[in-house]
């Protein structure tokens, strides 16, 4: 059930319960990527388009912890069965979904590089269109002579990681490029028994690095050093947050961002913008018209006509009144200015009004106190009862969203 956690400007904070094996919070390091929006070193980089890098970026690593969570969960699974289990597992279907993490995993940290490249060219005045185009490819960075417009800092640190990028680099690659083969079966790492180390029976074995060369291929793939899952996931994550630390803290100088005070179990994870519709004034009256079907709310002139009205319909929910309400907003009534005569909004239920709106009939009203609008705030939602609809229909004025 989602629990109500606060009152924007038209809209509601909510905090719904989180589905199994998503993080319960974003990674602290990502308030870091959107802290160098204001970092000086960054300065010279239009504010779009450093806005949108970074959020991307922020984005990306935060997908990498999501896909190390599910691996190290699924991962964890597999121990649990073999603590019941009193026999080999030869197979389990888990094995699976475990390595699919772990290729989601890598990709979202090779990822992660190349769009950190992208902003380290940037930041060193190499246009757009030339930042991500040869010499400024990830991969030729690290193993190619570095050109003289190359040479700066972050591609040094870069450079001196490359033992971890090749790891990275070459995994990722074949999950995503050459192919790939697990066994189906598991072991713990402290078993001794011959099976452990045949790969078509130990599902947490993965092939030799040197073998993942030329684009090979799984059957031309060689098993001999015990590299398991855990080894690529831990070079993975210690790898990333290695080369971050020496980019955001030390190059950079942007720290992570102090965490919220809030305890995460009152944290809002969703916001729900409530609709916040037209409202008709005429010299003696402010009408919120709203309808029953979407074809009454068709055939009300003159909103009908204007092109930047759309109608929308409105769901009745009991999360925040506690009873069966459609909700609304009147957010900005605050900034117009009423006749002395005029101290009612008048909610209509399909109204039929005259050309002029000086009149109208309805099927039923509603006087909302302009007054008391404002003393509580016209965040504050606004409940238009229902009885026998499952939903309402008003119209709305559309604005182009922007980022």
């Amino acid at each position: 059930m989602p629990i109500l956690r606060g009152i924007l400007p038209g809209a509601l904070m909510y905090q719904v319960p989180v589905p199994a094996g998503v993080l319960p919070a974003d990674p602290p390091r990502s308030g870091q990527f959107h802290a160098l929006e204001e970092a000086s070193c960054f300065a010279d980089i239009p504010e779009s388009e450093l806005s949108a890098v970074l959020a991307s970026i922020a984005k990306t690593y935060a997908r990498s912890h999501y896909h190390e969570y599910r691996f190290k969960q699924l991962r964890s699974e597999l121990d649990q069965h073999r603590a019941v289990i009193p026999h080999e597992i030869v197979w389990d279907s888990l094995v699976e979904p475990v390595h699919f993490e772990l290729q989601a995993f890598t990709g979202a940290c090779r990822t992660l590089l190349d769009e950190l490249v992208y902003l380290i060219a940037r930041r060193h005045g190499v246009p757009p269109n030339r930042a991500r185009k040869k010499p400024w490819e990830t991969a030729d960075l690290l193993k190619e002579p570095l050109p003289s417009e190359c040479d700066v800092e972050e591609i040094r640190v870069l450079r001196s990681m490359l033992d971890w990028f090749d790891t990275l680099n070459a995994f990722r690659n074949s999950f995503f490029h050459h192919g790939w083969r697990h066994g189906g079966g598991h072991f713990s790492a402290e078993d001794l028994r011959r099976a452990t180390g045949f790969p078509s029976r130990n599902g947490l074995l993965v092939p030799d690095r040197e073998s993942l060369v030329g684009r090979k291929k799984p059957f031309e793939w060689s098993w001999s050093k015990g590299t398991t899952v855990d080894d690529v996931a831990r070079a993975a994550r210690t790898g990333t947050e290695e080369l971050a630390a020496e980019l955001f803290d030390r190059i950079w100088q942007t720290p992570i961002p102090a965490p919220g005070t809030a305890p995460l179990d009152e944290r809002p994870n969703m916001l729900v913008g409530l609709v916040r519709p037209v409202l008709v004034q005429t010299r003696t009256a402010i009408i919120l018209p709203y309808f029953s079907t979407r074809e009454r709310g068709q055939g009300c002139r003159p909103l009908c006509d204007d092109p930047d009205l759309e109608l929308v319909d409105v769901q009745p929910s009991e999360v925040v009144v506690g009873k069966r309400d459609c909700l609304v907003s009147l957010a900005g009534i605050e900034n117009n200015t009423f006749p002395p005569s005029v101290t009612h909004v008048e909610a209509q239920l399909d109204p039929i009004a005259s050309v002029d709106w000086t009149t109208t009939k309805c099927a039923t009203q509603r006087s909302i106190a302009i007054a008391e609008v404002l003393k509580q705030g016209s965040i504050a939602p606004i409940s238009m009862p229902v009885t026998e609809l499952d939903r309402i229909w008003v119209w709305r004025r559309t604005t182009r969203p922007y980022w």
